[in-house]
């Protein structure tokens, strides 16, 4: 990680990690409450996924609107914030540029999609813990389907069909 001094002792961390600001931390904690109260979540939506849920939050927007920018694009989250370009005219990267202006970089919103930052999740036991527990649920689902979920070991996998 680069960390630059810049004019009154104020730091800038390297691009790979979103800057903080109380509205972006506002905006995590209003998403996060949400979450836990329950909102309708699915990863497979673009509208209803980690990232769908700030955009929500951010943009005030519902999620079957984000989705539906999302869908003008090919790809989940990760896909549209690597392809991402603010002048694109595409809706979607008009809702990745606001998110963007918090503070959070394209990458920052890849890995919150996935939630695989190690050194966000190192630093939060309790993202871990949460992120267990909505991949337990999220295996019982698929299971229930005829799938598994290679994320969650501690599930049976559902027997073959006969």
């Amino acid at each position: 990680m680069t960390i630059g001094i810049l004019p009154r002792n104020q730091f800038a961390v390297s691009s790979f990690m979103a800057r903080s600001s109380l509205v972006l931390i506002e905006a995590l904690r209003t998403t996060a409450l949400r979450l836990a109260a329950g909102s309708a979540y699915q990863w497979g939506h673009h509208g209803q996924c980690n990232c769908g849920h700030l955009a929500q939050t951010v943009c005030k927007l519902p999620p079957a609107r984000i989705h539906q920018f999302a869908l003008e694009r090919d790809g989940d989250w990760e896909a549209l914030c690597n392809a991402y370009c603010p002048t694109s005219g595409y809706p979607i990267d008009d809702v990745i540029s606001e998110l963007c202006a918090l503070g959070l970089t394209p990458q920052d919103l890849a890995n919150l999609e996935k939630l695989d930052a190690p050194e966000v999740l190192a630093a939060c036991p309790v993202v871990i813990a949460g992120c267990a527990a909505t991949r337990a649920k999220i295996s019982s689902r698929t299971s229930r389907r005829g799938r598994t979920c290679s994320s969650s070991s501690s599930r049976a996998s559902p027997s073959p069909r006969s």
